[in-house]
């Protein structure tokens, strides 16, 4: 399948959009394009190869500062190799947490997406999830928020490693 840069897309239900998601993660994840940006974004950050807590740090840090949220009417999908040429002109928070997972992934760091919902409603919000030894710390870009916060009030479902 190819990806255009950006595109717009009509969800079926939560799960086609966590499904699609996950999917297009792992698929940009693999792109050497992808990996090399990584790689640039670490060694401009000063990470020393390995260190799994300072590169998810420097991912984090990077999107947050480089990739202004924007809200969108309708649904588009931004493709990491898109944000990754273009930061500066921003992404919701799937495109925020696509671009995150399919860093982290891309240096062999596991991640997931997590889906926020209230009560028994529908998803309302995305954040990727990396995993530092044991734990899986959340890594929300679109707010000004410390690495770790989670939304309140919130539940989530998240994906398998991607």
């Amino acid at each position: 399948m190819v990806f255009p840069n950006y595109h717009s897309v009509t969800w079926i239900d939560d799960e086609h959009r966590r499904l699609y998601l996950k999917d297009l993660s792992g698929r940009f994840a693999a792109l050497p394009e992808v990996r090399h940006y990584t790689l640039k974004v670490l060694r401009s950050a000063g990470v020393p190869s390995g260190d799994t807590d300072l590169t998810i740090q420097a991912v984090f840090n990077w999107v947050r500062r480089m990739v202004p949220y924007r809200h969108e009417y309708g649904e588009q999908i931004e493709t990491p190799v898109y944000l990754l040429k273009n930061p500066t002109l921003g992404a919701d928070c799937d495109g925020h947490a696509v671009l995150i997972c399919s860093m982290l992934s891309s240096v062999g760091i596991p991640c997931r997406l997590a889906f926020w919902y209230a009560g028994a409603g529908p998803d309302v919000h995305v954040s990727a999830q990396a995993q530092s030894g044991l734990y899986w710390i959340n890594m929300d870009t679109t707010q000004n928020r410390p690495l770790g916060w989670k939304p309140a009030r919130y539940n989530s479902r998240v994906t398998g490693s991607i």
